[in-house]
């Protein structure tokens, strides 16, 4: 049976990721794209952003909804990849996988969804709170027990810890584990495989192209 932390502690962390969000959501251009919940289903969005703890989302038929961080699995909102050097911080690549190595993950497998998802940013946060180096949302961050998800051995161990998690949900399939961890573990079971989502399609194959190389 699974324990979650008591919601303080996700609105804790919620708390903290708005603070670091205001200061950068000005920012951010007005894009579309898709809301993944924890129950597997998936709605399209004009926009959405993170405020007063809530991720808000614009409908395309108009009107605004505010939705609790802990109902989201994921939000993805067309945006350039992130930018990166042609090598990523020889620390911070070695700690992704040392981490690796500490959960008997696939070493160049964790650097290359690292890379996709950051760009070896650890300070990176989008504009609905996914945060650090692996993008962890509020809930996850919880689940894992990362206290501080901007620090570079918390978000990495708890990432790995996630991603380890989808691969034993899955059976050890990697291209699921994968879908689970960009789409959330309910969209993958609720189609029976990789979600028919573009993006999440387009994400299992760069990964793992990234990963064979």
């Amino acid at each position: 049976m699974k324990h979650f932390p008591p919601l303080a502690r996700v609105t804790n962390i919620v708390c903290r990721t708005v603070l670091v969000a205001a200061v950068v959501l000005a920012a951010l251009p007005v894009t579309a794209g898709t809301i993944y919940f924890t129950d597997g289903r998936g709605l399209t969005v004009e926009d959405a952003w993170l405020e007063d703890g809530l991720i808000h989302a614009r409908l395309p038929g108009g009107g605004v909804i505010g939705l609790t961080p802990e109902r989201v699995a994921r939000v993805h909102l067309p945006s350039p990849e992130p930018e990166v050097a042609e090598l990523p911080p020889d620390n911070l690549e070695s700690l992704a996988r040392d981490v690796a190595r500490r959960y008997d993950m696939d070493e160049d497998l964790v650097a290359a969804v690292v890379r996709a998802e950051s760009g070896f940013d650890p300070l990176a946060l989008s504009r609905v709170g996914a945060m650090g180096l692996m993008q962890l949302m509020p809930g996850t961050a919880a689940d894992m027990n990362v206290a501080d998800p901007f620090d570079p051995e918390q978000n990495l161990d708890g990432g790995v810890r996630y991603l380890k998690w989808m691969m034993m949900r899955f059976q050890g399939r990697v291209d699921l584990a994968l879908a689970a961890y960009n789409a959330g573990p309910a969209a993958v079971e609720r189609y029976g495989g990789i979600p028919p989502y573009r993006e999440t399609r387009n994400y299992v194959s760069r990964i793992l192209a990234a990963a064979s190389r």
